[in-house]
Formats: structure tokens, sequence, C-alpha cells
């Protein structure tokens, strides 16, 4: 008598068993490269950042007793026409001017190719900051590099205790006492324009969209500030400052310990080497 065959039950469960281990290592494979995207994602924004950082050209940066340091980033680089300096913010860069705007959008103030860019003066304005209004831009960056923290003089606290900086140009230092905070869209061409006449509709239009601001005047001499809004496809931030010829102390800690903290971390490579070990683990029959 002949024992009934198991075999179509057998290859049946080997079957399954087979797209089991097939699903598993289609999973394994997907999370893997989705955890090394991620992973170039996280070294793409370190380098970006990095590249950001103030501390890259401080030793060029113009001091009270000698500005040999700046004058050797001039020479690197003839577009480099000044330094900015927000007092207790992480704007303390080098200022450049190119042949239109989009030359410094991806450039560093050394000329070099960069992510990050550099602060450019608007090509239109006069470079020795004789114009009633100097408008520079920037990418809006986290972790307080480039003009990132624009978007805290938002807050009217932050705006009362933040009010002075220095703007270094033509060998001298300047006073910059910042006077409002705007609001607005990146086509108001009533505000990105460098003003020839008309200096009082100029200032009732900065009224009109400022959040926080102080009194101001059509005999002031601006630099004007400017960055996209986070999340916000056509919004800018402004902060409009008047340029004075009185400088102003620092009375800030020269480093700030919140400045240092780092670029916010991409979620994909946890969430990608989690599932790695979900699939080890339960392959090791836990």
């Amino acid at each position: 008598m002949k024992h009934p065959t198991h075999r179509p039950v057998s290859l049946a469960w080997s079957v399954l068993r087979l797209g089991e281990v097939c699903l598993d290592g289609f999973i394994f494979i997907f999370f893997f490269l989705v955890g090394l995207y991620g992973l170039y994602g996280l070294i793409d924004n370190q380098r970006i950042h990095a590249q950001a950082s103030p501390q890259i050209y401080a030793t060029y940066k113009p001091t009270q007793d000698h500005s040999m340091s700046f004058e050797k980033l001039q020479k690197k680089n003839p577009d480099v026409i000044a330094w900015l300096q927000i007092y207790g913010t992480g704007i303390d860069y080098p200022l450049v001017q190119g042949k239109d705007d989009e030359e410094y959008l991806n450039k560093a103030p050394d000329g070099s190719d960069c992510l990050s860019g550099s602060l450019f003066v608007h090509c239109a304005n006069a470079p020795d900051f004789s114009d009633f209004n100097t408008i520079v831009y920037g990418h809006h960056m986290e972790d307080h590099k480039m003009f990132g923290d624009i978007d805290l003089f938002v807050q009217p606290k932050f705006f009362q205790a933040h009010r002075y900086g220095n703007l270094y140009y033509g060998g001298q230092n300047h006073g910059v006492e910042i006077i409002a905070c705007l609001i607005t869209d990146a086509y108001d061409s009533s505000i990105y324009r460098v003003v020839s006449d008309d200096a009082d509709g100029y200032m009732k239009r900065i009224k009109e969209c400022a959040v926080c601001q102080r009194k101001i005047k059509s005999t002031d001499h601006l630099i004007v500030l400017s960055t996209c809004a986070d999340g916000q496809t056509n919004q800018r931030r402004l902060l409009v400052a008047r340029i004075t010829d009185q400088t102003y102390k620092n009375h800030f800690r020269s480093k700030t310990p919140s400045l240092d903290i780092p670029a916010r971390l991409p979620y994909w490579p946890i969430i990608g080497l989690a599932a790695v070990g979900m699939i080890w683990y339960k392959k090791s029959g836990h």
C-alpha cells in the first residue's frame, strides 16, 4: 500500500517560505537605501551649514586696531565691500556685491563655490553705501547662520533687546541701529527698490509692513537686510536699520552658547536603521 505523498504541501510551503525571504530581503534593501539616502542628506546638510559658519571668515574680520586681514580678503575677491555684524545674533559676515543678484546665491565671499552663498548687496546699489537705502540679501538658514536670525526680531522682546550692530566699509566702522522688522512679499516693488526720490513714501511703506519698529525719519540712511521666511514661498522678512557715524559697543558675549546648536538631523536614517533592526530581530527567531 502506497503512502500519500506530501510533495504538493512541501512545495507550497517552500514557495511561501521563499516569498517571505524575498519580501524580507526587499524590505531590508529598501530601508537600507532609505537609510543611506538619509545619511547622505545628513552629511550634505552638515557640509552646507559648515560652509555658512561665520567662523570660516573670522580671521578676516576688521578690528579696531587694524584692517589688514580684511584687506587680504578683498585682495582674494575685490567684490568684498564691507563687513556686517548685528550684535547678539549670528549675523557676522563680510558683504559682497556681484554683477547681478544671482552671482552670490551659491558663491562664497572668497569666490569659491558654496551652496550657502554669501550676504550680498543689491547690484543696483552704490558700493560705498551712499544710497538712501542699501539692500542686502542672504539665505535663511537654521542654527543662527546667514540671515536666519532675522526671524527672531519678529518677537518684540528680542527686538527691544537687540538694537545695535556695526558696519565696516571704506576703512571705517559705522554704527547700525535697528529701527524696524518687516514682513512683506518678495514682489513688493515698493520695498525692493533703490530709492532715488520719495524717501517719505518709502518710510511710509516700512511702517505699513512693520511688525516691530522704533521712531523712523526720512532723513535716516538705511541698510535693509532681506531673507525668505521659513516654509513660505514668497514671504520675506526684513530688518531695517539706520547707518550712523556713531559706533556702538557690543554688550553681548562674543560667543553666545545658543549659536552652537548643531544642525537638525533628518529622521530617515533612524527609521531605516530601526527597520533593519526589526528584520534582524525577526530573522534571529525572537
